[in-house]
């Protein structure tokens, strides 16, 4: 039997403990930032669009792989996420705070940011509901935007969180919504002077990844993709693809590369190159099964990093 690359409830607490942002206490200025992105299938409705609000059946496994991952991590960007009052009420820890948007339709997924304190999400000026509308084409959603504080009203971030248009066939879609979010960058970002992170579900195919990362390049500032080592980011079995991804840009530094934890890859497709980097990710439990993950959690598994965010931060290495 293959073994697979697994998160347990044990997992962020023994293996990412080094990459938690930390507080200065001379002057309360957070010197790093550890961000995850999850997108939670079709969340309110059991993973299905053919579902009904009867069929969540995964609050109790989601609270618990969500509230380890806030054990040491700063941001979490949640994608798909149907009922966004029973996710804040059943999965998000009560220590966090989240910020998410309205929308009348009733199968609509949105996308969340919640911030772990002290830290807080505020909204831009130009954006006080917290969301770039135009960044949806059609029905797909918008992006969620703002500021991430520390203690003293710092901003340590900007952070935008999206979920691009799906399928293959979309890659011009995507590309244009990327365009999109260039232009509020450059029109409602101070240029250059404060880090910008754009993170969440892309569901990028081919050279998409490289092309969104160019059309963010031309709101003025250079757009970098966080490499991740791991192949996946989404197993259903059926399909595999990397989807989830960190762009960062501005004086911010990563300090890891971009994990996937999670079973959504195994040993064996990790041998080629980078399996080192994940020994210490391979622990099994209850949720290592891949079947057991797409039936109890989704069909993505969860991407984080930690960047370094202060003036002396070194240049990045991964």
């Amino acid at each position: 039997m293959r073994q697979t690359l697994v998160f347990t409830a044990y997992f962020f607490a023994s293996i990412l403990t080094w990459s938690a942002g930390s507080e200065s206490r001379a002057d309360q200025r957070v010197d790093s930032l550890s961000v995850f992105s999850f997108n939670i299938a079709w969340y309110g409705l059991g993973g299905s669009m053919d579902n009904t609000p009867d069929d969540e059946h995964r609050d109790h496994d989601l609270a618990r792989i969500v509230a380890d991952a806030f054990e040491t991590q700063d941001v979490g960007v949640f994608e798909e996420i149907v009922d966004v009052d029973r996710f804040v009420a059943n999965v998000a820890p009560r220590h966090v705070r989240c910020q998410s948007y309205e929308n009348n339709e009733s199968k609509h997924q949105h996308v969340v940011v919640c911030v772990k304190a002290p830290l807080k999400f505020k909204a831009l000026d130009s954006a006080p509901g917290y969301i770039w509308e135009d960044v949806a084409v059609g029905k797909t959603r918008p992006a969620v935007v703002g500021r991430v504080t520390d203690k003293s009203g710092r901003t340590v971030a900007n952070l935008i969180a999206v979920h691009l248009k799906s399928s293959p066939e979309y890659s011009p879609v995507r590309r244009a919504q990327a365009a999109t979010i260039a232009n509020h960058i450059k029109r409602e970002l101070r240029e250059g002077n404060e880090p910008v992170m754009v993170v969440g579900d892309f569901n990028t195919f081919e050279d998409d990844a490289t092309a969104i990362g160019a059309a963010l390049s031309t709101s003025g500032v250079t757009f970098n993709l966080l490499r991740n080592p791991a192949p996946f980011t989404f197993n259903n079995r059926r399909y595999q693809n990397k989807f989830d991804h960190i762009f960062y840009a501005g004086p911010i530094a990563p300090s890891t590369f971009a994990m996937t934890a999670g079973p959504c890859n195994t040993i064996e497709s990790l041998a080629a190159g980078d399996a080192g980097l994940h020994g210490e990710f391979m622990i099994r439990t209850h949720l290592g099964d891949l079947d057991d993950w797409n039936r109890m959690v989704s069909d993505h598994c969860l991407i984080h990093a930690t960047f370094g965010v202060s003036p002396n931060a070194s240049r990045p290495t991964p």
